[in-house]
């Protein structure tokens, strides 16, 4: 086992690909990135749950709401469709806090 932040990234990876597991990790980056966007975007601290959702399914008025790209993300039965799912929130998160200029 290597040293260091990115063996272990490594590690952890290769031990969700064995486990043929990597599939399942969409739902935490969806997580992830709700915390981020809601951070960048100033969301009052108070909104949590479905009031967040919300919010941030109001940041975007083009394409796919946070909600369903997330739901996406959770649901991804193979690896194919998580990173597809991960890409789109990852494009949705650029674009709602304007990282992308």
């Amino acid at each position: 086992v290597a040293y260091g932040k990115r063996a272990l990234a490594e590690n952890g990876a290769a031990l969700l690909r064995l486990a043929k597991r990597r599939h399942r990790t969409g739902g935490r980056y969806a997580a992830l990135t709700r915390e981020a966007v809601a951070q960048a975007s100033g969301a009052p601290p108070s909104l949590t749950g479905e009031a967040l959702d919300r919010y941030l399914d109001k940041l975007s008025t083009e394409g796919e709401p946070y909600t369903q790209i997330a739901g996406r993300a959770e649901r991804a039965s193979d690896t194919r469709r998580l990173l597809a799912a991960v890409r789109d929130l990852y494009h949705w998160r650029r674009t709602v806090t304007r990282e992308h200029r």
